[in-house]
């Protein structure tokens, strides 16, 4: 069983990646600030909500990808990353 940090986990990808790792066994954290940005933010809860309905806890690390303290105990033991994390149409 591999260990992976989705980033932007809560988000529309991030929460069908974290499914699909959480399906097949494997262990997934995500790491997602929660904003409103793209959507509202009840969207990414219930994502939430829905992966622990399925597969039981799931850790969530609720920060933005830049504050390195708020998330680096996210990544210990982690075999993979997928950043998924970002601001649509940011300039």
């Amino acid at each position: 069983m591999a260990k992976y940090v989705v980033t932007g986990g809560a988000g529309f990808i991030g929460y069908h990646t974290a499914r699909a790792i959480l399906a097949r066994g494997d262990t997934a954290v995500v790491v997602d600030d929660l904003s409103d940005a793209l959507y509202p933010r009840a969207a990414k809860e219930r994502n939430l909500r829905d992966l622990r309905d399925e597969f039981g806890e799931v850790a969530l690390y609720e920060a933005c990808v830049t504050d390195r303290r708020a998330i680096e105990a996210a990544f210990v033991g982690a075999a993979r990353v997928i950043h998924l994390a970002g601001l649509a149409g940011g300039r």
